[in-house]
C-alpha cells in the first residue's frame, strides 16, 4: 500500500485534496510530503506517523531526550551536520538514530559501514532534531549549510568539533538520577542485508513521485 493509499485510508487527506497535492506536484516539481505541507493539508509530525507506519520505522518524541556521551559520541560531527541526523541511544552494538527525511532511508547503510553498528532508524520533527543538534554539538539548524558549505574548503567553524562532554540545555529541565531516553531500540537493523526494509523503501519513494 502507497504512502497516500494511507493517507486516504486513514481520512486525512481526501482524494480532492490529493488531487490538489498531485497538480502542485507536476506544476513546481516538489516531493509528495513538502507540497501536503505546503497545502496546509498536515503538519509534520501527521506526515511522518504515517511515513513510519509505511516503512514501520517508530516515530521519536525528542523533547525529553536526554543524550548519554557514548550515544552523542558514536558519529562524526559533520555527519550529523551534513545529514541533518542525530544520533538518540546506544544499546550494546545498537545505535539509534532519528532522521526526519523518510526518503533519505539509504544512509542508515552508511551509518552501519560508518560505525560498525547496527542501526535502528527511526523518524522524528525537524525541528526536534535540530534543538538537539543545537545543544549537544553547538550548532543550530539556521547553521547547518554554512558549515557543510565550508567543509569542501577545508574550513571548519570554530567549535564545531569540539567535544565538550554532555551539555543539558535548560529546556530539557532538571536531568535525572540515571540518564534516560524515552525510545527503546528494539530488533536491530542490519540493513545493508534487509531485503524486505529496501523493497519497502523502493516502494516508498515510487509512491511518492
Amino acid at each position: 500500500m502507497s504512502i497516500t493509499d494511507i493517507l486516504v485510508k486513514k481520512n486525512l487527506l481526501t482524494q480532492l485534496q490529493l488531487d490538489e497535492v498531485t497538480a502542485l506536484i507536476r506544476a513546481q516539481g516538489l516531493r509528495l510530503d513538502h507540497a501536503i505541507i505546503q497545502l496546509g493539508f498536515l503538519n509534520e509530525r501527521q506526515l511522518l506517523e504515517t511515513m513510519g507506519e509505511c516503512l514501520n520505522i517508530p516515530l521519536a518524541n525528542l523533547d525529553q531526550l536526554v543524550m548519554t556521551p557514548e550515544t552523542r559520541m558514536a558519529l562524526p560531527t559533520k555527519f550529523i551536520f551534513r545529514k541533518r541526523l542525530v544520533p538518540i541511544s546506544r544499546e550494546n552494538e545498537i545505535l539509534g538514530v532519528a532522521t526526519s527525511d523518510a526518503f533519505d532511508l539509504s544512509v542508515f547503510d552508511d551509518i552501519r559501514l560508518l560505525t560498525g553498528l547496527k542501526v535502528q532508524p527511526f523518524l522524528a520533527v525537524r525541528d526536534e532534531i535540530e534543538k538537539l543538534i543545537k545543544a549537544h554539538y553547538g550548532v543550530g539548524g539556521d547553521t547547518v549549510d554554512e558549515m557543510v558549505g565550508v567543509e569542501g574548503r577545508g574550513a571548519t567553524p570554530a567549535g564545531a568539533d569540539k567535544v565538550l562532554g554532555p551539555v543539558r540545555p535548560p529546556w530539557l529541565g532538571k536531568a535525572p538520577e540515571k540518564p534516560a531516553c524515552p525510545i527503546t531500540p528494539s530488533a536491530a537493523w542490519p540493513l545493508a542485508r534487509d531485503a524486505e526494509f529496501h523493497h519497502r523503501t523502493r516502494l516508498f519513494a515510487a509512491s511518492a513521485t
